[in-house]
């Protein structure tokens, strides 16, 4: 949670970020230019339970993406 929690903070700002995160700052920054409209917001897993559990049998399985 900690992780997540402060890359979110980080992807709202237009900063570089040079901490051990900074390579998927960047990316992310880089990313969200390609989209009209973005927002990142960060969300308890206790209020995405279902989100949650989707991630977990997706790494359990192994699989890359879920659509």
């Amino acid at each position: 949670m900690g992780d997540s929690k402060t890359i979110i903070n980080k992807c709202k700002t237009e900063a570089r970020d040079k901490s051990i995160l900074g390579a998927i700052i960047d990316d992310i920054q880089s990313i969200k230019t390609r989209f009209q409209k973005i927002t990142f917001r960060f969300i308890q897993r206790t209020e995405n339970a279902k989100a949650h559990d989707l991630a977990k049998e997706a790494l359990r399985k192994g699989e890359e993406s879920y659509l």
